[in-house]
């Protein structure tokens, strides 16, 4: 932040000044603060006697001093386009924002960035393939850029913070506002291990036809772009045009030819995106076709990389125990666990089909307790079970 962001605070107030209108202003004016203070008639002849007028009667009513500081105060950075603490990448989209608002930090301009984006209304395959993304991205030292919605976004950045990631939450209203409510937890966190960020102003709240504009600065703050889950006519796919447009890679996930939430994903696999088997091969895709590297910039960071291997190796090896510990009824039952949910009814009649003990359904019903009370199976909507992530 220089001493020009007061004023540049300012024009992001006025009602129709965008960028455009701001450069055209700065080619024939002094700087921001002539432009400021600028007249009527000197406005009026450079951006129109509308945009001029809007000016003048806000100056008129608009403290400056105590606007500013005032945000400030509630701990919201404010950065315009042409300041140096804007971030590169975003500079170089056809359509920066003029300003963003942030509370916490900005993505580091030298580490690579990646955006997870998918339906808000995910499979229970969706919510494992997210949640995986986003722990491998933040255990690669890669930022996670999402909007923090429910679903794929919202379940990408928590894994990322799981595994000590960095990631930031691009908003469709002002950063005072958690949108969704439900994310509250994940609002907050997000501002100690990352930021929440927005192109509109506090105490903007939310609207639907503010999120396609957002999108843009989602792609446009990333190097690439991992879809998981997306139909054939989603909102996702606004944000996939918005990449293609800016030059981002994009990543897909695959899924079943008959499952709606998969269409959309598969047809950009189709046309030419590449395509997400593992999460290993996602990383060595992303580390080919990325510009920059993800590097860490100077001892704390590599001090603190180190830390996340390390707890992600307790981690590890603390389920490893879990799972040695195991009976083998516990591990049969386990074998027969996805992603995709499936029924007790479903597994009893395999066990019984395939298995070298004599099971009954109740045992069956207690075996799957035994594996949710591990850690080691999920259990969706009373009926239903699948298998954990991390095995």
């Amino acid at each position: 932040m220089d001493t020009n962001s007061k004023y540049y605070y300012f024009m992001d107030c006025v009602k129709g000044v965008g960028p455009k209108t701001v450069k055209q202003l700065l080619s024939v004016l002094d700087g921001p603060k002539e432009a400021y203070e600028a007249d009527f008639e000197q406005l009026a002849k450079i951006i129109g006697e509308t945009k001029a007028t809007e000016w003048c009667n806000l100056r008129e009513h608009f403290d400056l001093e105590y606007e500013f500081a005032k945000l400030m105060k509630r701990g919201i950075n404010f950065c315009c386009f042409l300041e140096s603490d804007y971030p590169e990448r975003l500079k170089r989209i056809p359509d920066p924002p003029l300003a963003l608002y942030v509370k916490g930090s900005l993505p580091k301009e030298s580490m690579r960035s990646v955006a997870v984006i998918g339906a808000r209304r995910c499979s229970s395959y969706g919510k494992t393939v997210a949640l995986e993304v986003g722990k491998a991205l933040g255990m690669a030292g890669i930022q996670v850029i999402s909007g923090m919605a429910m679903g794929i976004d919202g379940i990408a950045q928590e894994g990322a913070i799981s595994a000590g990631g960095s990631t930031f939450g691009v908003l469709g209203c002002g950063v005072d506002i958690c949108y969704p409510e439900r994310h509250k937890d994940l609002y907050e966190r997000m501002q100690n291990l990352g930021g929440v960020i927005s192109s509109y102003k506090p105490g903007t709240m939310p609207k639907p036809e503010q999120f396609p504009p957002r999108n843009r600065i989602i792609s446009g703050l990333s190097d690439g772009v991992v879809v998981v889950e997306a139909g054939e006519k989603s909102g996702t796919l606004i944000t996939v045009d918005m990449a293609l447009e800016q030059g981002r890679e994009i990543y897909c996930v695959p899924g079943r030819i008959t499952d709606r939430l998969s269409g959309g994903c598969n047809r950009l696999i189709d046309v030419g995106a590449h395509i997400v088997l593992s999460v290993d091969a996602l990383l060595q895709k992303i580390q080919e076709n990325s510009s920059l590297g993800a590097q860490f910039c100077g001892e704390a960071d590599v001090a603190l990389g180190q830390t996340k291997i390390q707890n992600f190796d307790m981690q590890k090896c603390s389920m490893d125990k879990i799972y040695k510990s195991m009976t083998n009824r516990e591990k049969e039952v386990l074998k027969m666990l996805d992603v995709y949910p499936v029924s007790g009814e479903q597994i009893y009649l395999q066990l019984s089909a395939q298995s070298l003990y004599n099971w009954t359904f109740p045992e069956v019903l207690q075996t799957l307790w035994e594996l949710v009370c591990k850690g080691l199976a999920d259990n969706v909507n009373g009926s239903l079970y699948t298998k954990k992530s991390s095995y």
